[in-house]
């Protein structure tokens, strides 16, 4: 099993129950500088210039087990503005959107539970207490806008189509149990999304996408639903099974799953422009799932600066950090509750000044000061090129 697949270096006595972590720049430059990182990096660097990663689309959730071997885009509920990622579909083999949730929840007739930008949505729907002035510039404003759809099955479902416009590489659909890390396949789309094959029952699709609307005991008959394996194309199986060879080294450190992952509580927020999983990178960090809350944002290349982050994009990131951080302030003293532990917030760009630009917005916010006022709390600043983390410094407030 490639090294690049799970982290070796810590035992299960380390992750059965989570305790505060306290990161610096020495062990992250130590992390990035070591033998396992080096070997992830190539290893992703290699299929990278044959065009054979994937590129997985999916949520921010600590708790999602998924190969090394793919493009990360990652944000709550894998919603936000999708147009600055689009140019990187060129250079995958095929496109996967990650929904999530509680298999203890996946109940016949029922929508299952699980997903925090979900569960938001769903909470906003039923409630209609968005208000676009008192909710202006928070987490509320974002999962209003941007999530598609309440349901985790569908949102998945519907964000594949609308992604599969963009390539004419295979768009698949996918949820997973966050608790057993066990994925169902629920669509392919192909063709530029003129064609598909999807366990959804297309009125209950049509409803979903057209009128926000859709009736779960259609969709959930019998559980969360799933396409025949017979029916999956070849690289789509492929990924599984090395979904599968995660999970196995995953369930071999950690013997009680399901207990382990029904708390989302990452000792860290990433945010990064990197393309590479956050394993790749520092597999002896974030080398196991709950360990890190991981938000993308997207790099534009401007002509006389090199890459940057536009405003838009850090106002999403800023929203999307909004949850987290409320989490953990709202459960800084109840440990094991969700996010309890998340003392670590570490910012990595290409160029310092955009990592100083999102790290501005961060501190502009009354949340974050709050958090920084925790004991341990902390935001650490990094500039990664190629994988390779350059530089890395610890925020004086």
């Amino acid at each position: 099993m490639p090294q690049t697949e799970y982290c070796h270096n810590l035992g299960p006595e380390q992750l059965s129950s989570p305790e505060l972590v306290t990161l610096s720049p020495e062990r992250l430059y130590k992390d990035n500088q070591s033998y396992p990182a080096y070997n992830a990096r190539g290893e992703w660097d290699d299929l990278h210039d044959k065009g054979e990663l994937d590129l997985i689309w999916g949520c921010a959730d600590a708790r999602l087990i998924l190969p090394a071997n793919a493009f990360y885009l990652r944000s709550i509920a894998a919603a936000g503005t999708r147009e600055p990622f689009i140019p990187l579909l060129q250079f995958c083999r095929g496109v996967t959107v990650v929904a999530h949730y509680d298999g203890e929840t996946a109940l016949p007739g029922v929508r299952p539970n699980g997903c925090g930008g979900q569960d938001g949505k769903a909470h906003l729907e039923k409630n209609g207490n968005y208000d676009p002035h008192v909710h202006k510039g928070d987490i509320t404003e974002f999962v209003h806008n941007l999530v598609t759809h309440e349901d985790p099955v569908l949102n998945a479902v519907v964000t594949a189509s609308q992604i599969a416009r963009y390539t004419d590489t295979p768009t698949t659909a996918l949820a997973q149990d966050h608790l057993t890390g066990k994925n169902k396949v629920l669509a392919v789309y192909s063709d530029r999304g003129r064609s598909v094959n999807s366990c959804i029952p297309i009125e209950q699709l049509i409803k979903a996408m057209t009128q926000n609307n859709y009736d779960p005991q259609a969709v959930y008959a019998e559980g969360v639903p799933a396409l025949d394996t017979g029916s999956i194309p070849e690289y789509i199986a492929e990924l599984l099974e090395r979904k599968e060879r995660v999970l196995r080294g995953i369930n071999s450190a950690i013997p009680n799953l399901p207990s382990y992952q029904k708390i989302q509580n990452p000792h860290t927020l990433l945010i990064s422009t990197d393309p590479r999983p956050a394993k790749v990178k520092y597999p002896n960090t974030f080398g196991f799932p709950n360990q890190v809350f991981a938000l993308r944002g997207p790099r534009m290349y401007h002509q006389d600066r090199g890459f940057q982050i536009n405003e838009p994009a850090i106002a999403e990131i800023t929203q999307q950090a909004q949850y987290a951080v409320t989490h953990a302030l709202e459960h800084a003293q109840q440990p094991g509750s969700s996010f309890s532990t998340l003392r670590n917030i570490f910012v990595e760009t290409r160029h310092s000044d955009s990592s100083e630009a999102i790290i501005h917005s961060l501190l502009s916010k009354p949340w974050m000061q709050d958090f920084l006022a925790l004991p341990h709390a902390q935001i650490l600043s990094g500039i990664i090129d190629q994988g390779i983390l350059q530089d890395c410094q610890k925020i004086t407030v």
